[in-house]
């Protein structure tokens, strides 16, 4: 009776990380996000300029207000190509605040990228050129990691195995 006890406490607590494996995966990852900066206030109205970004959200609470450092930046502003290094007021980071994403805090010389405060509507583009300051709208597109969603196959198995303990767990009760 005893050794049936402890096998069925085994087989629910391997069927429950089973469950907790498919329902909440790993969620660090690395997130990458395109975005599209088009001032509509200034000399450069009209025009469009474009870039992307890459973070690891592994130190992401969801609590309060959040930065995480960009691991890779790319920008092409004016006819040059901006990374990461290129910060002149430091590190670009990525703000969050109470887990949602507000968008790209990045300063160069002559334009920066302003985060939301509470939300990323509130984000824009600001720039300050000899020919003239202006701002501009920011339209980010998170770009979907293929390696974080899992396999129709791996999550079937998982299953079949879950269910396999439990059901060989419920003969040997009645037996």
């Amino acid at each position: 009776m005893k050794k049936l006890q402890i096998q069925s406490v085994l087989t629910t607590g391997f069927s429950a990380v089973t469950v907790m494996a498919i329902a909440f995966p790993a969620s660090a990852a690395n997130i990458t996000y395109d975005f599209t900066v088009t001032p509509d206030v200034g000399p450069l109205l009209g025009e469009s300029y474009s870039g992307s970004f890459t973070f690891d959200d592994s130190a992401l609470i969801g609590f309060d207000a959040e930065f995480i450092t960009v691991d890779s930046l790319s920008f092409s502003f004016l006819g040059v190509d901006y990374t990461e290094a290129d910060g002149a007021l430091g590190e670009p980071e990525v703000a969050f605040f109470d887990g949602s994403f507000l968008g790209l805090e990045f300063s160069e010389d002559g334009f920066s990228f302003v985060p939301g405060f509470f939300d990323l509507s509130e984000a824009f583009f600001t720039y300050d050129l000899a020919s003239g300051s202006g701002a501009g709208d920011i339209i980010y597109t998170q770009i979907p990691d293929q390696k974080s969603v899992p396999e129709p196959a791996s999550v079937l198995a998982l299953l079949a195995i879950g269910a396999a303990g439990a059901t060989s767990a419920l003969r040997r009760q009645s037996a």
